[in-house]
């Protein structure tokens, strides 16, 4: 088979990107002893919007510099700052502590937001090497884990690939619309057609042949 992609899809990309990457990265509620904390504030308010200000900016950051944290909880802190900066825009700053909040152990769910980070910022490869093992992602967030990494191998030019994780983020959720929109964007054609067209190029292990070599992807343009 061929994977063709159709250059509709750039169009797509931003706003189903931007929706998946202001995933939260939630501290415990065993990270907190008593009473209320910038860092506990900063998670609740997290889970209720998929906003951002600058009032939520510095009350992350400054739950992210308590000192009374645990090292799960500080990882936690700081995944949430870079979740903020990242609904901000700020993506250099987000990937840094996000970046930080992985070193520390932060929940494997995080790499989302990182990864769409990375992605924005057009570093592909290390979205897909960050991605390249999902092992621990939360089963529910594992759609979006593979949209990201879909999106990743599409800048890399590497179609098939994307289309397989596409296909494995619907058969895990089928009404999880990203995956489902984006799919439409790709032309499945027999090896034999393309044969008869004079296409030569062929993936000997899947009998394949990927033509989808020269597109773009902008995730900063609607």
């Amino acid at each position: 088979m061929e994977f063709l992609m159709r250059s509709t899809v750039r169009a797509f990309l931003l706003s189903g990107l931007f929706g998946l990457a202001a995933i939260p990265a939630l501290a415990g509620p065993d990270i907190y002893r008593a009473g209320t904390s910038p860092a506990s504030e900063c998670a609740d308010e997290l889970a209720r919007t998929d906003g951002a200000s600058l009032r939520l900016l510095h009350l992350c950051d400054e739950g992210a510099a308590q000192p009374d944290l645990t090292a799960k909880g500080r990882a936690a802190a700081l995944a949430n700052a870079g979740t903020v900066r990242l609904r901000l825009g700020n993506l250099e700053e987000a990937v840094i502590h996000l970046s930080k909040a992985q070193d520390l152990g932060a929940p494997k769910d995080s790499v989302i937001s990182l990864s769409a980070a990375l992605i924005r910022l057009e570093r592909a490869e290390e979205a897909a090497t960050l991605l390249s093992d999902l092992n621990g992602v939360s089963p529910d967030l594992m759609p979006t884990a593979l949209y990201n990494r879909a999106t990743a191998q599409l800048q890399r030019d590497n179609t098939k690939a994307a289309y397989l994780d596409l296909l494995e983020a619907t058969r895990l959720a089928p009404d999880y619309a990203p995956a489902q929109e984006l799919l439409t964007h790709f032309t499945v054609t027999p090896y034999s057609a393309m044969a008869e067209a004079g296409e030569e190029e062929r993936d000997p292990e899947t009998d394949c042949v990927a033509a989808a070599r020269r597109h773009q992807i902008d995730v900063f343009r609607k």
